[in-house]
């Protein structure tokens, strides 16, 4: 039982470090950012830390882009 204490606390302590899908509160924090570029085209980007993977922040900005 305690295994499974411990690899859940595990879990949560490694998840923690990954950036959160969020809006940013400017364009160079952390979290999507979009800019409206003209009517009906917008910039839309996502900044993530040093635990982000290229692949989950492409799929971050894919989502927000797609909403």
């Amino acid at each position: 039982m305690k295994k499974i204490g411990y690899l859940l606390l595990a879990c949560v302590l490694l998840g923690a470090c990954a950036t959160s899908y969020k809006k940013a509160s400017k364009a160079s924090s952390n979290g999507y950012f979009a800019t409206q570029m003209q009517k009906g085209v917008y910039d839309v980007s996502f900044n993530g830390n040093s635990y982000t993977s290229s692949k989950k922040a492409y799929d971050y900005a894919l989502l927000h882009s797609a909403e």
